[in-house]
């Protein structure tokens, strides 16, 4: 694994196979939104395989990659933090040492299991352990409002999917590391992974003919290039979009995250990202994260207006408005925002009236790491499919 995170790489898309599968679902958005756990909860609930033990193996490294990360980055801040001629910041350097050098032992998750060197996670494990139970690494692990000032701080978005995928674990790191555990299905929906492949998942439902699958293809610049083929021949698309990221700047371009992300959804609705027929997908917006948005606002640490340029005049509305009231208007702000179109695809549609204007379909808030809640809003896409699907039908006369 080693201390170094690994670089996202450009998959090679294979189109659609040549099987019984006729409809399709393409899940799409940009890296960090969430859509890998949005497809974890639609396999579990729609889907034929159960999770194999190789796989479950595989998230758990995922979830001691993500805790090593986390224990590492709160540790150094804590080293930064204090004198360095103080015993207690030399102790703590030399743990950060041997914790690296630790990690360097183990072995390449996608190649060799964990199960090669359960000597080495041992070794980790417990001094991960033994980390999280030193005064001043401990004070902050119990302070919610520090941990989510120190996500705010990680430098790259695959750092902080590994942070925050390390919140739900490093408390019981050992209980989940266990040999003889089974992780559970929420276990399973808090690990971050990057999708790096382009991914087909057969799913089933009794109101959709036949089988049908959801296709799932990496949010990086590298991997935006194989959507037009997802998107070809399928039903419609799921955009997903992370609320959470408000605070947030582009790593490509400097501008706010959301606008970034607005853009493209726009582009994709409007039909600049599409297959070879050119057609415009139908598209059903995925407002994820409801639950960290929620609570980065009612922390009162980002306010929306203070914390992202497109909300600068949304600012609260004195102290009569309590915070549910705050946040029912941030997240209306936040759903507007994306629903209403671009002015340059405005003045695109009001210069030629002649032009059909692209519409988003559908939208939902949801945290798709609640089982509960997604799997309504998986009712309401299913029958959104059906809908679409029934008219095709009708539109060619069956």
């Amino acid at each position: 694994m080693g201390s170094g995170q690994s670089k996202p790489s450009s998959a090679t898309y294979e189109g659609p196979k040549k099987e019984s599968i006729k409809q399709h679902l393409a899940i799409l958005g940009l890296q960090g939104a969430g859509k890998s756990t949005v497809v974890k909860q639609f396999t579990k609930t729609l889907g034929e395989e159960e999770i194999s033990p190789r796989d479950m193996n595989l998230v758990k490294a995922d979830i001691l990659k993500a805790v090593l990360s986390m224990t590492k980055f709160v540790l150094n801040h804590v080293i930064e933090s204090l004198n360095a001629e103080q015993q207690e910041s030399v102790i703590f350097e030399r743990m950060y040492d041997e914790l690296c050098e630790r990690e360097d032992g183990l072995p390449d998750s996608s190649s060799q299991p964990l199960s090669t060197a359960l000597d080495v996670v041992d070794s980790i494990v417990n001094m991960i352990s033994s980390i999280w139970h030193q005064h001043a690494m401990k004070k902050i692990g119990e302070d919610e409002k520090k941990l989510m000032q120190l996500q705010e701080t990680v430098p790259s978005g695959e750092k902080e999917q590994l942070f925050l995928s390390g919140r739900s674990f490093f408390k019981r790191i050992k209980e989940v590391m266990a040999e003889n555990y089974s992780l559970s299905h929420d276990d399973y929906t808090h690990t971050r992974t990057w999708t790096r492949e382009c991914k087909e998942y057969k799913l089933a439902h009794k109101s959709i003919p036949g089988k049908f699958a959801i296709r799932d293809v990496g949010g990086d610049e590298l991997n935006r290039h194989h959507w037009s083929k997802s998107i070809e021949g399928s039903l419609c698309c799921m955009f997903i979009v992370s609320l959470s990221e408000y605070t947030k700047k582009s790593e490509s371009t400097g501008e706010a995250k959301f606008r970034e992300v607005k853009r493209i959804l726009w582009q994709l609705a409007d039909g600049e990202i599409v297959g070879a027929t050119g057609c415009r997908p139908k598209i059903i917006l995925i407002l994820n994260k409801q639950d960290l948005f929620r609570k980065m606002l009612t922390s009162k640490l980002y306010p929306l207006h203070k914390s992202c340029e497109v909300f600068k005049m949304r600012s609260p509305q004195g102290e009569d408005e309590s915070d549910d009231d705050y946040v029912g208007r941030c997240e209306k702000d936040v759903t507007d925002y994306f629903l209403s179109m671009p002015a340059s695809l405005k003045e695109k549609y009001r210069s030629d009236s002649t032009l059909v204007k692209p519409t988003i379909s559908g939208h939902h808030l949801s945290c798709a790491t609640d089982q509960e809640l997604f799997k309504n809003i998986i009712g309401r896409v299913v029958s959104a499919l059906r809908e679409i699907l029934n008219k095709g039908l009708n539109d060619v006369g069956l």
